[in-house]
């Protein structure tokens, strides 16, 4: 009963200690590793319930980390624990990373920082790391927000906090992505998604 009153409040603190308490009672420690387990727990699917509850945890944690960001998302949609549901699950997470990246960097003005966090995001649903150096590249080489629709106050913090406004640190932080690519094929393809993607929206070649 605790659990879905949780979800359904969004209350992934709660959502976390839940499964932290699961962990207790099955005999584990709060920070459990999978690796851990070398044979069957006391009762009968008792390592099935610890490694449900681990889960748990490690998604209530992330899903605390989007709503501090301001990403929305449907925690239903992280369901990778099923087979049937996998491909599903791991896709949808996927598509979080555009919005992941983009709100991190509208509070966190380090770039090695916010790749990390999303690193640290696709490694901890088994999504490929390299998607998310890919996306970042591809938020870096966007256009800013643009902050003739924003209010005085607003639209200073945004130009503040909005690295793509600094040429200088945003060429830098591209470099460094870059740099972490596995080759030469690799970095042209997704510098040549971000140049389509400037084709389309400054069709009268401003920004070029």
């Amino acid at each position: 009963r605790c659990l879905p009153s949780a979800l359904s409040r969004r209350d992934f603190d709660r959502v976390n200690a839940l499964a932290n308490v699961g962990l207790r009672a099955a005999g584990m420690p709060s920070l459990f590793s999978v690796e851990n387990i070398q044979k069957p727990l006391g009762w009968k699917n008792q390592t099935n319930f610890v490694l449900q509850c681990n889960a748990l945890a490690q998604k209530a944690f992330w899903w605390g980390v989007l709503q501090s960001l301001g990403v929305r998302f449907d925690p239903s949609s992280f369901d990778v624990d099923q087979e049937a549901a996998k491909q599903n699950g791991t896709e949808y997470i996927k598509s979080l990373l555009p919005d992941f990246i983009r709100c991190a960097s509208e509070v966190i003005l380090d770039g090695t920082t916010v790749q990390l966090l999303a690193c640290n995001f696709c490694k901890a649903f088994n999504v490929e790391s390299k998607l998310a150096t890919q996306d970042h590249i591809a938020f870096l080489l966007s256009m800013p927000t643009d902050i003739s629709t924003l209010q005085p106050v607003d639209s200073l913090v945004r130009t503040i906090s909005d690295i793509r406004n600094d040429l200088v640190s945003c060429a830098a932080a591209v470099r460094l992505l870059l740099d972490t690519m596995p080759n030469n094929v690799c970095r042209s393809v997704i510098l040549r998604k971000c140049l389509v993607s400037f084709e389309e929206i400054d069709s009268n070649g401003k920004e070029f």
